[in-house]
């Protein structure tokens, strides 16, 4: 069983239109950003990075407002320091989706190997990326590090990780026993209570349909930006 710890990288009062279908960009609900420390043993692996540079991830944002840190919310470094985690225990660091807010802290990683879906990998790198300029030190660190790949399915020991798509064409669940971390194909808690889909999406049909998918899974679902969000 795995040890999983919740990380605050920033937060920031969102746009509806990107948390809910049909929402209203003139509503606005607050929201977190953060990333996942797994731990079982000696073994220390990461689902996603967080914000590094607010900024930065500023210029990559869809609401008004902005992204800004409460004193208990860190880049992904800091966050680890705090709870005495070395960046250089983390072995495996696993990207739902390849966007700022989710994988610019990557840099810190270096004896981590990387999992991403084919698809997200392949847009990351993309000369039609409209966020590569935002994305450039990420690319430039991932370049030379192990980065493992998948289509559809891919099992990591006992971590399964799934493409889902919906918010980006590449993106992945990552499955811990009876919890699903989503990424971004929903975006609070509040997509599954009121059963409204994603906002945010490059695929609207596949976002209504992972609606549904979740609403029917048993476990325990996890969130990237529900502000307040536990484990």
């Amino acid at each position: 069983m795995y040890n999983i710890k919740l990380l605050k990288t920033a937060h920031i009062e969102c746009a509806n239109s990107v948390i809910y279908k049909n929402g209203l960009f003139e509503e606005v609900t607050k929201i977190g950003c953060h990333a996942f420390l797994l731990n079982k043993g000696d073994e220390y692996y990461l689902i996603d990075t967080g914000i590094e540079d607010i900024d930065v991830a500023n210029k990559t944002k869809s609401s008004v407002d902005d992204w800004a840190r409460y004193d208990d919310e860190h880049a992904i470094k800091e966050n680890l320091d705090l709870i005495g985690v070395d960046c250089d225990k983390i072995t495996k660091v696993f990207i739902t989706h390849a966007h700022y807010d989710h994988i610019s802290g990557a840099k810190y990683f270096k004896n981590a190997v990387f999992y991403m879906t084919k698809t997200e990998y392949d847009m990351f790198y993309s000369e039609e990326n409209h966020l590569k300029e935002f994305l450039a030190e990420s690319k430039e660190f991932l370049k030379d590090k192990k980065v493992v790949t998948f289509d559809d399915e891919l099992m990591v020991g006992d971590i399964k990780l799934k493409k889902r798509g919906g918010h980006t064409n590449g993106s992945m669940s990552v499955e811990v026993g009876d919890t699903l971390f989503v990424g971004d194909t929903i975006f609070v808690h509040d997509n599954l209570n009121k059963k409204i889909p994603a906002g945010f999406t490059v695929n609207r049909e596949v976002s209504d349909k992972l609606l549904e998918e979740y609403l029917e899974y048993k476990g325990k679902i996890v969130t990237s930006h529900d502000f307040n969000e536990v484990i």
